[in-house]
């Protein structure tokens, strides 16, 4: 299978593209045990608060983040996987990769229930999680096992009260890096992720770009060149 194709249905094996063989495999998994014990140590998890979906949910919103932002994420995503890193047992970002004509929404989420019912916010949005494309693992893990391809990616809501540990969001940023092709984006906002990819190869879109849009340092479109 080339290095640059992912499955487009959820009954395609993804298996075939998680065999990287990461030279930084044991100071990962440390950092994704130390992050696990944080968010166990919380007495609650990520994606029972829907925090992830709510911070999502604006990019279904022009008003928010601009007509033009809209468009320019449109004419990334067509045509390509969307990969939602941490996106919750709540996420929207299903009906936003289909409003893009992307060709299929993958949820990377560790703590995903099947048992969360579907919130108010879901429903307005026209949201249903299809449990088939819904990858149980954590972000970092998936990410660090990928091979290098022809996707976009989303981060929302995942800031340092969720993981305090800098050396994770530094180490996810890295990997992003290493596996997002250039002319593939990775957006999204509250995530302390995002600006360390202007380290590993990304330029962040500026609002000559996407007009209205609130350009704050944890959020934004960032292109790979």
């Amino acid at each position: 299978m080339p290095s640059d194709s992912w499955p487009t249905s959820p009954q395609q094996p993804i298996e075939s593209l998680l065999t990287f063989v990461n030279p930084r495999r044991e100071e990962y998994n440390e950092l994704i045990k130390v992050a696990e014990r944080f968010r166990n140590g919380l007495g609650r998890r990520l994606s029972t608060t829907g925090e992830g979906g709510v911070y999502a949910s604006s990019w279904l919103d022009s008003r928010i983040v601009g007509e033009k932002a809209i468009e320019v994420l449109k004419s990334y995503l067509a045509g390509k996987p969307l990969f939602d890193l941490g996106g919750g047992s709540l996420s929207v970002m299903n009906r936003f990769t289909q409003s893009c004509e992307g060709t299929t929404y993958y949820n990377i989420e560790r703590y995903f229930h099947d048992s969360v019912p579907v919130s108010e916010n879901s429903i307005r949005c026209g949201s249903s999680i299809d449990p088939t494309r819904v990858i149980r693992m954590d972000m970092l893990d998936f990410v660090s096992k990928l091979k290098p391809l022809s996707a976009n990616f989303t981060i929302n809501g995942i800031d340092s009260f969720w993981i305090p540990d800098k050396r994770y969001h530094e180490a996810l940023a890295r990997e992003l890096g290493r596996v997002t092709q250039v002319g593939n984006i990775v957006f999204g906002n509250s995530a302390e992720t995002l600006p360390l990819l202007l380290k590993y190869g990304f330029v962040k879109l500026d609002q000559s770009v996407v007009d209205r849009y609130l350009d704050l340092e944890d959020q934004g479109i960032f292109l790979k060149t």
